[in-house]
Protein backbone atom coordinates (compact mmCIF):
# COMPACT_ATOMS: atom_id res chain seq x y z
CA UNK A 1 0.00 0.00 0.00
CA UNK A 2 1.20 3.36 -1.27
CA UNK A 3 1.57 6.57 1.11
CA UNK A 4 2.90 9.95 0.60
CA UNK A 5 6.38 9.28 2.07
CA UNK A 6 6.94 5.51 2.11
CA UNK A 7 5.32 2.40 0.79
CA UNK A 8 4.85 -1.05 2.19
CA UNK A 9 5.29 -4.15 -0.45
CA UNK A 10 3.94 -7.52 -0.76
CA UNK A 11 5.18 -9.66 -3.63
CA UNK A 12 4.47 -12.99 -4.65
CA UNK A 13 7.85 -13.93 -6.08
CA UNK A 14 10.86 -12.08 -6.53
CA UNK A 15 10.35 -11.60 -10.18
CA UNK A 16 7.60 -9.56 -9.78
CA UNK A 17 9.49 -7.09 -7.29
CA UNK A 18 10.58 -4.40 -10.01
CA UNK A 19 7.65 -4.01 -11.41
CA UNK A 20 5.86 -3.63 -8.56
CA UNK A 21 8.42 -1.18 -6.60
CA UNK A 22 8.17 0.93 -9.99
CA UNK A 23 4.43 1.20 -9.69
CA UNK A 24 4.73 1.90 -6.01
CA UNK A 25 7.32 4.40 -6.11
CA UNK A 26 5.30 6.20 -8.98
CA UNK A 27 2.38 6.69 -6.58
CA UNK A 28 4.86 9.09 -4.69
CA UNK A 29 3.09 11.74 -7.17
CA UNK A 30 0.25 10.13 -9.26
CA UNK A 31 -2.63 9.83 -6.90
CA UNK A 32 -0.79 10.74 -3.55
CA UNK A 33 -0.33 14.25 -4.45
CA UNK A 34 -1.75 14.70 -7.92
CA UNK A 35 -5.52 13.38 -7.25
CA UNK A 36 -8.48 13.63 -8.45
CA UNK A 37 -11.31 15.46 -7.04
CA UNK A 38 -13.73 12.48 -6.64
CA UNK A 39 -11.18 10.92 -3.91
CA UNK A 40 -11.21 14.26 -1.83
CA UNK A 41 -11.95 14.36 0.99
CA UNK A 42 -11.34 11.09 1.81
CA UNK A 43 -13.96 9.00 3.77
CA UNK A 44 -13.10 5.95 5.23
CA UNK A 45 -16.49 4.94 5.96
CA UNK A 46 -17.89 4.58 2.72
CA UNK A 47 -16.98 3.88 -0.95
CA UNK A 48 -15.79 6.64 -2.93
CA UNK A 49 -16.49 6.41 -6.52
CA UNK A 50 -14.32 7.21 -8.87
CA UNK A 51 -13.80 7.41 -12.56
CA UNK A 52 -10.47 8.36 -12.89
CA UNK A 53 -8.35 5.26 -11.31
CA UNK A 54 -7.88 4.28 -15.31
CA UNK A 55 -5.50 7.59 -14.79
CA UNK A 56 -4.31 7.46 -11.53
CA UNK A 57 -3.59 3.34 -11.44
CA UNK A 58 -3.51 2.39 -15.11
CA UNK A 59 -1.51 5.44 -16.18
CA UNK A 60 1.00 4.83 -12.96
CA UNK A 61 1.87 1.44 -14.57
CA UNK A 62 2.26 3.07 -17.64
CA UNK A 63 5.01 4.88 -16.16
CA UNK A 64 6.69 1.40 -13.85
CA UNK A 65 6.83 -0.20 -17.61
CA UNK A 66 8.28 3.18 -18.86
CA UNK A 67 10.55 3.61 -15.30
CA UNK A 68 11.90 0.25 -15.85
CA UNK A 69 13.21 0.79 -19.36
CA UNK A 70 14.59 4.14 -19.00
CA UNK A 71 16.59 2.51 -16.03
CA UNK A 72 17.55 -0.59 -17.76
CA UNK A 73 16.02 -2.72 -15.65
CA UNK A 74 14.26 -4.08 -18.35
CA UNK A 75 15.42 -3.93 -21.74
CA UNK A 76 13.48 -2.56 -24.86
CA UNK A 77 12.71 -6.78 -25.79
CA UNK A 78 10.96 -6.83 -22.65
CA UNK A 79 9.34 -3.51 -22.48
CA UNK A 80 8.01 -5.09 -25.52
CA UNK A 81 6.89 -8.05 -24.32
CA UNK A 82 4.81 -6.54 -21.56
CA UNK A 83 2.79 -3.88 -24.03
CA UNK A 84 2.22 -7.10 -26.62
CA UNK A 85 0.95 -9.09 -23.02
CA UNK A 86 -1.37 -5.80 -22.20
CA UNK A 87 -3.02 -5.88 -25.60
CA UNK A 88 -3.72 -9.31 -25.51
CA UNK A 89 -5.19 -9.07 -21.77
CA UNK A 90 -7.78 -6.63 -23.01
CA UNK A 91 -8.21 -7.95 -26.55
CA UNK A 92 -9.38 -11.36 -24.76
CA UNK A 93 -11.76 -9.96 -22.72
CA UNK A 94 -15.33 -9.45 -24.21
CA UNK A 95 -16.92 -7.30 -21.58
CA UNK A 96 -14.27 -4.17 -23.69
CA UNK A 97 -17.20 -3.97 -26.01
CA UNK A 98 -19.39 -2.39 -23.07
CA UNK A 99 -17.48 -1.34 -20.40
CA UNK A 100 -15.68 1.68 -20.72
CA UNK A 101 -12.73 1.90 -18.37
CA UNK A 102 -14.27 4.81 -16.63
CA UNK A 103 -16.93 2.26 -15.62
CA UNK A 104 -14.38 0.04 -14.51
CA UNK A 105 -13.13 2.73 -12.42
CA UNK A 106 -16.38 3.16 -10.72
CA UNK A 107 -17.05 -0.58 -10.75
CA UNK A 108 -13.83 -1.51 -8.89
CA UNK A 109 -15.89 -2.23 -5.43
CA UNK A 110 -17.42 -5.47 -7.32
CA UNK A 111 -13.67 -6.46 -7.78
CA UNK A 112 -14.23 -8.58 -4.67
CA UNK A 113 -16.98 -10.80 -6.45
CA UNK A 114 -15.15 -13.59 -8.19
CA UNK A 115 -17.78 -13.76 -10.97
CA UNK A 116 -17.19 -10.09 -11.75
CA UNK A 117 -13.49 -10.49 -12.92
CA UNK A 118 -14.33 -12.87 -15.41
CA UNK A 119 -13.49 -11.59 -19.16
CA UNK A 120 -17.07 -11.22 -20.19
CA UNK A 121 -17.89 -9.26 -17.02
CA UNK A 122 -15.28 -6.63 -16.67
CA UNK A 123 -11.98 -5.09 -17.83
CA UNK A 124 -9.39 -4.24 -15.66
CA UNK A 125 -8.45 -0.14 -16.06
CA UNK A 126 -5.42 -1.09 -14.52
CA UNK A 127 -4.84 -2.73 -17.87
CA UNK A 128 -6.47 -0.34 -20.52
CA UNK A 129 -5.32 2.53 -18.10
CA UNK A 130 -2.01 1.88 -19.23
CA UNK A 131 -2.33 1.40 -22.80
CA UNK A 132 -4.45 4.74 -22.24
CA UNK A 133 -1.57 6.24 -21.21
CA UNK A 134 1.16 4.97 -24.24
CA UNK A 135 -1.39 5.91 -26.92
CA UNK A 136 -1.86 9.73 -25.16
CA UNK A 137 2.31 9.79 -24.89
CA UNK A 138 2.35 8.44 -28.75
CA UNK A 139 -0.42 11.01 -30.15
CA UNK A 140 1.37 13.90 -28.16
CA UNK A 141 4.78 13.31 -29.15
CA UNK A 142 3.28 12.51 -32.81
CA UNK A 143 1.05 16.35 -32.86
CA UNK A 144 3.99 18.30 -32.00
CA UNK A 145 6.75 16.22 -33.80
CA UNK A 146 8.42 15.17 -30.18
CA UNK A 147 8.42 18.69 -28.02
CA UNK A 148 6.23 17.66 -26.11
CA UNK A 149 5.37 13.67 -24.59
CA UNK A 150 3.35 12.18 -21.55
CA UNK A 151 6.15 13.43 -19.01
CA UNK A 152 5.11 16.90 -20.08
CA UNK A 153 1.58 16.54 -18.91
CA UNK A 154 2.36 14.83 -15.54
CA UNK A 155 5.05 18.27 -14.65
CA UNK A 156 1.84 20.06 -15.62
CA UNK A 157 -0.57 18.02 -13.09
CA UNK A 158 2.35 18.05 -10.26
CA UNK A 159 2.58 21.85 -10.60
CA UNK A 160 -1.05 23.54 -11.31
CA UNK A 161 -2.38 20.61 -8.67
CA UNK A 162 -0.17 19.00 -6.66
CA UNK A 163 2.46 22.21 -5.61
CA UNK A 164 -0.94 24.01 -5.01
CA UNK A 165 -2.93 21.38 -3.07
CA UNK A 166 -5.67 21.36 -5.73
CA UNK A 167 -7.25 18.42 -7.17
CA UNK A 168 -7.61 17.49 -10.76
CA UNK A 169 -11.18 17.11 -12.04
CA UNK A 170 -11.23 13.35 -13.08
CA UNK A 171 -11.30 12.35 -16.79
CA UNK A 172 -11.83 16.06 -18.00
CA UNK A 173 -8.77 17.46 -15.74
CA UNK A 174 -6.61 15.44 -17.51
CA UNK A 175 -8.32 15.91 -20.84
CA UNK A 176 -7.64 19.57 -20.46
CA UNK A 177 -3.84 19.25 -19.59
CA UNK A 178 -3.12 17.12 -22.54
CA UNK A 179 -4.50 20.03 -24.56
CA UNK A 180 -2.97 22.27 -22.52
CA UNK A 181 0.36 20.44 -23.21
CA UNK A 182 -0.28 20.49 -26.89
CA UNK A 183 -1.14 23.94 -27.84
CA UNK A 184 2.09 25.10 -25.27
CA UNK A 185 4.11 23.35 -27.85
CA UNK A 186 3.81 25.58 -30.33
CA UNK A 187 4.26 25.45 -34.67
CA UNK A 188 0.27 25.10 -35.20
CA UNK A 189 -0.13 21.90 -33.16
CA UNK A 190 -3.86 20.15 -33.04
CA UNK A 191 -5.04 20.28 -29.19
CA UNK A 192 -8.09 18.29 -29.38
CA UNK A 193 -8.16 15.46 -27.85
CA UNK A 194 -11.74 15.09 -27.38
CA UNK A 195 -12.53 12.45 -29.43
CA UNK A 196 -9.98 10.41 -28.21
CA UNK A 197 -11.51 10.25 -24.16
CA UNK A 198 -14.76 10.25 -25.89
CA UNK A 199 -14.13 7.10 -27.87
CA UNK A 200 -11.76 5.35 -25.75
CA UNK A 201 -12.16 6.71 -21.97
CA UNK A 202 -15.78 7.27 -21.47
CA UNK A 203 -16.57 5.16 -24.27
CA UNK A 204 -15.91 1.72 -25.82
CA UNK A 205 -14.47 2.37 -29.58
CA UNK A 206 -11.59 -0.61 -30.17
CA UNK A 207 -8.20 0.92 -30.14
CA UNK A 208 -6.22 1.38 -33.08
CA UNK A 209 -3.40 -0.01 -31.55
CA UNK A 210 -1.50 -1.08 -35.28
CA UNK A 211 -2.34 2.91 -36.35
CA UNK A 212 -0.90 4.14 -33.13
CA UNK A 213 2.30 1.84 -32.79
CA UNK A 214 2.97 2.63 -36.08
CA UNK A 215 3.36 6.31 -35.39
CA UNK A 216 5.93 5.16 -33.15
CA UNK A 217 7.49 3.17 -36.26
CA UNK A 218 6.66 -0.17 -34.80
CA UNK A 219 4.69 -2.93 -36.34
CA UNK A 220 1.72 -5.10 -34.74
CA UNK A 221 1.81 -8.60 -35.21
CA UNK A 222 -1.41 -10.76 -33.90
CA UNK A 223 -0.42 -14.52 -33.72
CA UNK A 224 -3.44 -17.13 -33.03
CA UNK A 225 -4.10 -20.82 -32.86
CA UNK A 226 -6.89 -23.25 -33.17
CA UNK A 227 -7.70 -25.40 -29.68
CA UNK A 228 -10.47 -27.60 -28.75
CA UNK A 229 -12.14 -25.98 -25.80
CA UNK A 230 -14.95 -26.99 -23.70
CA UNK A 231 -15.98 -23.71 -22.91
CA UNK A 232 -16.68 -24.01 -19.02
CA UNK A 233 -13.96 -24.94 -15.96
CA UNK A 234 -14.60 -27.78 -14.00
CA UNK A 235 -14.36 -28.07 -10.51
CA UNK A 236 -15.61 -30.82 -7.84
CA UNK A 237 -17.75 -31.64 -5.01
CA UNK A 238 -17.27 -33.10 -1.79
CA UNK A 239 -18.23 -36.36 -3.36
CA UNK A 240 -15.77 -36.17 -6.29
CA UNK A 241 -18.37 -35.34 -9.13
CA UNK A 242 -17.37 -33.12 -12.09
CA UNK A 243 -19.29 -30.08 -11.87
CA UNK A 244 -19.99 -27.48 -14.63
CA UNK A 245 -17.79 -23.67 -13.34
CA UNK A 246 -17.08 -20.62 -15.14
CA UNK A 247 -19.40 -21.40 -18.11
CA UNK A 248 -18.40 -19.51 -21.10
CA UNK A 249 -21.91 -17.89 -22.34
CA UNK A 250 -20.66 -17.98 -25.76
CA UNK A 251 -20.05 -21.21 -26.08
CA UNK A 252 -21.10 -24.16 -27.33
CA UNK A 253 -21.73 -26.25 -24.45
CA UNK A 254 -24.20 -22.74 -22.99
CA UNK A 255 -25.82 -22.88 -26.29
CA UNK A 256 -25.96 -26.29 -25.85
CA UNK A 257 -28.16 -26.33 -22.39
CA UNK A 258 -25.29 -26.43 -19.79
CA UNK A 259 -25.56 -24.70 -16.74
CA UNK A 260 -23.52 -23.92 -13.81
CA UNK A 261 -23.33 -26.40 -11.19
CA UNK A 262 -24.52 -29.25 -13.09
CA UNK A 263 -22.92 -32.23 -12.76
CA UNK A 264 -21.14 -34.63 -15.43
CA UNK A 265 -22.64 -38.00 -15.54
CA UNK A 266 -20.53 -39.21 -18.45
CA UNK A 267 -19.22 -38.52 -21.94
CA UNK A 268 -19.81 -41.29 -24.72
CA UNK A 269 -21.50 -43.38 -22.23
CA UNK A 270 -18.10 -43.21 -20.48
CA UNK A 271 -19.48 -43.38 -16.52
CA UNK A 272 -16.33 -43.68 -14.60
CA UNK A 273 -14.52 -40.67 -16.29
CA UNK A 274 -13.69 -38.89 -13.42
CA UNK A 275 -10.50 -37.47 -14.71
CA UNK A 276 -11.79 -34.82 -16.97
CA UNK A 277 -10.20 -31.48 -16.13
CA UNK A 278 -10.92 -27.85 -17.65
CA UNK A 279 -8.71 -28.27 -20.64
CA UNK A 280 -10.83 -31.30 -21.72
CA UNK A 281 -7.88 -34.10 -20.89
CA UNK A 282 -7.88 -36.75 -18.99
CA UNK A 283 -5.46 -37.01 -15.65
CA UNK A 284 -6.13 -40.45 -14.83
CA UNK A 285 -6.80 -44.03 -16.22
CA UNK A 286 -10.55 -44.67 -15.95
CA UNK A 287 -11.95 -48.26 -16.33
CA UNK A 288 -13.20 -46.64 -20.23
CA UNK A 289 -11.16 -44.50 -22.02
CA UNK A 290 -13.02 -40.60 -21.97
CA UNK A 291 -13.61 -38.98 -24.99
CA UNK A 292 -12.21 -35.84 -23.99
CA UNK A 293 -8.97 -37.37 -24.37
CA UNK A 294 -9.04 -40.12 -26.81
CA UNK A 295 -11.46 -38.59 -29.68
CA UNK A 296 -10.18 -37.31 -32.49
CA UNK A 297 -9.89 -33.29 -33.56
CA UNK A 298 -13.05 -32.22 -34.53
CA UNK A 299 -15.19 -34.70 -33.27
CA UNK A 300 -18.19 -34.41 -31.54
CA UNK A 301 -18.33 -36.33 -28.10
CA UNK A 302 -22.28 -37.10 -26.32
CA UNK A 303 -22.31 -35.16 -22.93
CA UNK A 304 -24.81 -36.27 -20.36
CA UNK A 305 -25.16 -34.43 -17.38
CA UNK A 306 -28.12 -34.35 -14.40
CA UNK A 307 -29.05 -30.67 -12.89
CA UNK A 308 -31.83 -30.32 -11.21
CA UNK A 309 -33.15 -33.88 -10.99
CA UNK A 310 -33.18 -33.26 -14.73
CA UNK A 311 -30.99 -35.11 -17.26
CA UNK A 312 -30.05 -34.06 -20.66
CA UNK A 313 -27.62 -34.79 -23.59
CA UNK A 314 -25.78 -32.46 -25.80
CA UNK A 315 -22.59 -32.05 -27.75
CA UNK A 316 -20.76 -29.34 -27.12
CA UNK A 317 -17.94 -30.20 -28.74
CA UNK A 318 -15.74 -27.42 -31.46
CA UNK A 319 -12.60 -26.25 -32.61
CA UNK A 320 -12.58 -22.61 -31.75
CA UNK A 321 -9.60 -20.16 -32.44
CA UNK A 322 -7.77 -19.70 -29.32
CA UNK A 323 -6.70 -16.27 -27.24
CA UNK A 324 -4.54 -14.42 -29.81
CA UNK A 325 -1.33 -12.60 -28.56
CA UNK A 326 -0.03 -9.92 -29.90
CA UNK A 327 3.99 -8.77 -30.19
CA UNK A 328 5.96 -6.28 -31.56
CA UNK A 329 8.98 -5.58 -34.26
CA UNK A 330 10.44 -2.63 -35.91
CA UNK A 331 8.94 -1.10 -38.76
CA UNK A 332 12.04 0.03 -40.18
CA UNK A 333 15.51 -0.72 -38.83
CA UNK A 334 17.64 1.96 -38.58
CA UNK A 335 21.24 1.14 -39.61
CA UNK A 336 22.92 4.10 -37.34
CA UNK A 337 20.70 4.38 -34.59
CA UNK A 338 21.56 7.11 -32.62
CA UNK A 339 20.50 9.23 -29.25
CA UNK A 340 17.22 12.05 -29.98
CA UNK A 341 19.18 15.07 -30.43
CA UNK A 342 18.79 18.28 -27.92
CA UNK A 343 15.89 20.12 -28.12
CA UNK A 344 14.99 21.57 -31.73
CA UNK A 345 12.90 20.25 -34.17
CA UNK A 346 13.79 16.26 -35.47
CA UNK A 347 15.73 16.19 -38.61
CA UNK A 348 14.68 14.58 -41.91
CA UNK A 349 16.49 13.15 -44.57
CA UNK A 350 15.43 13.06 -48.16
CA UNK A 351 13.10 9.88 -47.69
CA UNK A 352 11.16 12.00 -45.02
CA UNK A 353 11.84 9.73 -42.18
CA UNK A 354 12.23 11.10 -38.91
CA UNK A 355 13.99 9.52 -36.12
CA UNK A 356 12.12 9.95 -32.73
CA UNK A 357 11.75 9.03 -29.56
CA UNK A 358 10.83 5.54 -28.31
CA UNK A 359 7.85 5.38 -26.40
CA UNK A 360 8.47 5.21 -22.90
CA UNK A 361 12.12 6.96 -23.70
CA UNK A 362 12.67 9.86 -21.66
CA UNK A 363 11.64 13.47 -23.57
CA UNK A 364 14.45 15.42 -24.16
CA UNK A 365 14.54 17.55 -21.34
CA UNK A 366 15.45 14.37 -19.25
CA UNK A 367 18.73 13.90 -21.20
CA UNK A 368 19.53 12.24 -24.36
CA UNK A 369 17.04 9.20 -25.12
CA UNK A 370 18.66 5.27 -24.86
CA UNK A 371 18.23 4.38 -28.09
CA UNK A 372 15.92 5.65 -31.75
CA UNK A 373 13.90 4.16 -33.99
CA UNK A 374 12.92 5.06 -37.31
CA UNK A 375 9.86 4.93 -39.28
CA UNK A 376 8.00 6.86 -42.11
CA UNK A 377 6.96 10.26 -40.74
CA UNK A 378 2.91 10.83 -41.32
CA UNK A 379 2.72 14.26 -43.27
CA UNK A 380 -0.84 15.23 -42.23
Amino acid sequence: MEHANCTAISVGSFGMLASVSAHEFFHLWNVKRIRPRSLEPVDYTREMWTPALWFAEGVTSTYAAFTLVRTGIWNHAQFLADLGAQITELESRPARNWQSVEESSLDTWFDKYPLYGRPDFSISYYNKGQLLGLALDILIRDATDNRASLDDVLRRLNQQYAQRGRFYADSAGIEDAVEEVVRGAGAGAAGDFSGFFTRYVSGTDEMPFADLLARAGLGLKTQGEKRAALGFAVERDSAGIALVADLDLSSSAAQAGLREGDAILSIDTARKCRAISSAGFADARPAKPCACSSAAPGSKPRWLSRWASKRRRFTPWRKCPGPASASFASATACTRARPISPPGPPRRDDSQRIRGSFPGDHHHRGGPAPFALCGHHRQD
